[in-house]
């Protein structure tokens, strides 16, 4: 389970740094982070899921300051793969 979670982080940070998404596509994954984030709102974890998941949402319709969609895709790459190792 913790490493389906892993992939997710890891796609909705490609998505955050790639352009040319397709809105629905962002909407979703969007979607699965914020459901992600319910399951422990207690860690850090959670609310960069929820942090990532508004930037999601925000790049439909604004452009977003390069650094910050940097900085937030890393983290959440980071949390990805460490999600992958975790065994």
């Amino acid at each position: 389970m913790v490493f389906f979670l892993g992939i997710i982080d890891l796609i909705a940070a490609w998505f955050l740094l790639t352009k040319g998404t397709p809105s629905i596509i962002l909407i979703i994954f969007a979607v699965l982070l914020f459901s992600k984030a319910l399951i422990c709102l207690t860690d850090i974890g959670g609310w960069l899921d929820i942090g990532a998941g508004i930037l999601l949402i925000l790049k439909i319709s604004i452009i977003l300051p390069p650094l910050l969609i940097l900085i937030i895709a890393g983290f959440l790459a980071l949390k990805g793969v460490m999600s992958l190792f975790a065994r």
